[in-house]
């Protein structure tokens, strides 16, 4: 699991409860995304976009998974993470609209890129 750190922010950033219980999921792995490194790689530009790879790296979800930003509970964006491992589709699902707030000042740059392809 990536969490974002802003470059400018003090390095107990990651000292949260988020942070905390994401440390407690068993077979996951926390990162600390210093100044959005790893986020740029993986074309991520908002603080709600969800990746979801299976054990053999290919990518099985990229979307959201709320219904609207602030939303918690069940969605579309869920069940379908949830639904994966019970699915022999090779296709990536993207379904879901994102919500969150941009990582950093290239999020336009990205964005437009992300349309044209």
């Amino acid at each position: 699991m990536v969490f974002w750190h802003p470059e400018t922010v003090a390095n107990d950033w990651h000292s949260g409860s988020l942070w905390s219980y994401a440390r407690t999921l068993p077979g996951v792995q926390v990162i600390d995304d210093v100044g959005s490194v790893i986020s740029r790689q993986f074309g991520v530009v908002t603080s709600g976009q969800v990746l979801v790879y299976d054990s053999g790296g290919q990518l099985k979800f990229n979307g959201g998974i709320t219904k609207a930003r602030g939303h918690s509970g069940d969605s579309a964006g869920s069940d379908a993470v949830l639904s994966i491992g019970k699915s022999s589709s090779e296709t990536p699902m993207k379904c879901c609209a994102v919500f969150g707030c941009p990582l950093s000042e290239s999020t336009e740059v990205a964005s437009s890129q992300e349309s044209e392809e």
